[in-house]
């Protein structure tokens, strides 16, 4: 099993990627990973990174910027003291987020 993904949503969805984007959570959910969600002000209070990132097994972090664009800007991070943060945040981002049956974005 996967484990649970915090998603921080827009708060006024612009692009498509972020409108279509919830309704493929029933399809995660089948593959086995647990969707949750946090609003994008409680991620600000929070001190949780709002930019798009990723973790990958806990060895990698891949950073995206859209700015202006559909297509992103990446940056792969293997610096293991700054993945250590991230992972934090995932964390307190799970500890807050709520699943994605309660959720309209």
């Amino acid at each position: 099993m996967l484990p649970a993904t915090p998603r921080i949503p827009q708060q006024n969805p612009s692009s498509r990627h972020e409108t279509e984007f919830p309704s493929g959570t029933p399809w995660h959910e089948r593959s086995g990973d647990h969707i949750r969600y946090l609003p994008r002000q409680a991620a600000e209070q929070l001190g949780i990174p709002i930019e798009n990132w990723w973790l990958f097994d806990d060895a990698a972090l891949l950073l995206m910027s859209y700015g202006r664009s559909e297509v992103p800007t990446k940056s792969l991070v293997t610096d293991p003291k700054v993945i250590a943060k991230y992972q934090a945040w995932r964390e307190l981002a799970l500890s807050h987020a709520v699943s994605a049956e309660t959720v309209t974005v």
